[in-house]
Parts: structure tokens; sequence; C-alpha cells
């Protein structure tokens, strides 16, 4: 059995989110074996791995780049940047800003979004008006807070080349 409490605190409201199980060999009646579906993933994960899904086993956490230098300019090689989150611990909430060296912000991929345990994130080189970014040196700021309140601040350096 399970109900709305076991939704995560996170949720303003937890109305067509579903509820995911995090891990298949661990009792389905455990309240702690439950989890709201991330908000990357829909809030759903029909006919897919479930996005909180964890196993037991201990991973190391990652937060990593397909590649530090990318060109936006449709040739089909290294046209985006991936962001690849990587985490031990279901629920965890994430805010992920682009910043130019001037320290403005440039976009804005997630702003309080609820991540599953692996998830993705690409940035296509547009910036927050949807017109390109000009090429440049930029920080991706990626802030993920756990369940319990850990915070933690990652910045990444990305060069857009046209």
């Amino acid at each position: 059995h399970y109900n709305a409490s076991m939704h995560t605190d996170f949720l303003r409201d937890p109305e067509g989110v579903s509820l995911e199980r995090t891990d298949f060999d661990k009792p389905a009646g455990s309240p702690h074996n439950w989890h709201s579906a991330s908000s990357a993933s829909g809030y759903a994960t029909p006919c897919r791995v479930n996005s909180q899904y964890h196993s037991g086993e201990v991973k190391q956490e990652e937060v990593t780049l397909s590649s530090e230098v990318f060109s936006p300019d449709q040739d089909g090689l290294d046209d985006q940047v991936t962001l690849h989150i990587q985490l031990r611990e279901p629920g965890c909430m994430a805010t992920i800003l682009i910043f130019d060296m001037k320290g403005e912000k440039t976009t804005d991929l997630g702003a309080r979004v609820l991540l599953g345990t692996d998830e993705y994130f690409t940035w296509d080189g547009m910036a927050g008006d949807q017109k390109p970014a000009n090429p440049g040196i930029y920080i991706m700021y990626v802030e993920i807070c756990s369940p319990s309140g850990d915070v933690k601040k990652i910045k990444k350096v990305i060069t857009l080349t046209r």
C-alpha cells in the first residue's frame, strides 16, 4: 500500500506525480522504498526504468559534462553539451544555470528540478532569449539539494565556439 504522504516534501502539489519504487529488491510495503518520479522524466516513467531507481550498490556520485568545448553550428559534431548527473540518493532537487564570463545569467536549464538518480540536461548554445549565445567561456552552475537538506554547489567550465 502507498499513499500521498510518501511523496517528497519538495513537491508543491503531488497531483499527477507517480510514486516509484526505488529498489525492487526491498520490501514494497516500506514507505522508504517509494519516491516521487522526477520532473525531468515528466513525473512518470511508464515502460522505462523508474527515475528514482536505486539499487543497494554504492556508486560514486558524479556531475560530468559530455565535453568542455562545443560548437553549436549544426554540422553534426559537438552541437550541444550534455550534463550528466548521477546520484546515490533519490529525490534531490537541482537548479542548473549557465553564466557568461561577466557573471550574467545566459540561460536556465532547470530551476527547482526534481531529479532522478540518473539525469541528463542538454545545452544547445542558445541564450534565454532564444538567440545564439556568443562564443566564449561559460560557467555551468549546478546546485543540488538532498531531501535531508545537504546542498552541493558545482561549477563546470564550458567553451562555446562558432
